[in-house]
């Protein structure tokens, strides 16, 4: 990434919150960016305009493809072992997907790719509260509301 991103960035709540972030957060956030692009490529297919329709596909489709070749770059194989293999495949499987979508143009399970992606992700911000110290079963039970204390 240039140097301008990093001092000047577009979103300046989401630059804040990618640096406060634990290393858990920050997975919950690149899977909340996979969904975010999926949900416009998928948007995209409902365009009129046939070149702003494959422009928008194509390019919110190649994001969420980075996000996950990234998530996938950073498994550490040799500790993680069964989980960060399961991860590995499921990376693989999406990354495969995306590019099916992307050459045939068949919107036909991109809705499942984002399921999956959520699911993933509520994984993930189910995990970060756990490993939060002084986090009571009760505020466990709704990951909506704010942890105070």
């Amino acid at each position: 990434m240039s140097a301008s991103y990093h001092t000047s960035p577009a979103n300046p709540y989401l630059a804040s919150q990618v640096m406060s972030a634990s290393p858990i957060q920050l997975v919950t956030l690149l899977y909340d960016g996979i969904i975010r692009f999926l949900s416009a490529a998928h948007d995209g297919f409902f365009e009129v305009n046939p070149q702003a329709r494959f422009e928008t596909i194509n390019n919110n489709l190649i994001r969420a493809q980075n996000i996950v070749t990234e998530l996938q770059a950073c498994l550490d194989l040799e500790q993680g072992q069964a989980v960060a293999r399961q991860l590995d495949s499921l990376y693989d499987f999406f990354n495969v997907t995306l590019r099916q979508i992307n050459s045939t143009k068949d919107p036909s399970v991109i809705m499942r790719i984002i399921h999956m992606v959520c699911e993933l992700r509520d994984a993930w911000k189910e995990i970060s509260v756990q490993s939060r110290p002084g986090v009571s079963n009760a505020q466990q039970l709704n990951l909506n509301e704010p942890v105070v204390g």
